[in-house]
């Protein structure tokens, strides 16, 4: 478990993602939630599935 003081969320967010699935926020609540809208929005790019398979699509912003 880790704690610290933070005055910029977006960036800890940031962080706590390049861990994957190795990694949990439990607190602040605000902080947890941007990461579960985030990881939300990047299912959208990795749940299509044809035929049986995966597609793979790669796009960079």
């Amino acid at each position: 478990m880790l704690e610290f003081e933070t005055r910029n969320l977006e960036e800890v967010k940031r962080w706590v993602m390049t861990y994957g699935a190795e990694a949990e926020v439990l607190k602040p609540d605000r902080l947890r939630e941007m990461v579960t809208r985030e990881l939300q929005e990047a299912m959208k790019h990795y749940s299509t599935v044809v035929k049986g398979k995966m597609a793979v699509t790669a796009s960079f912003v």
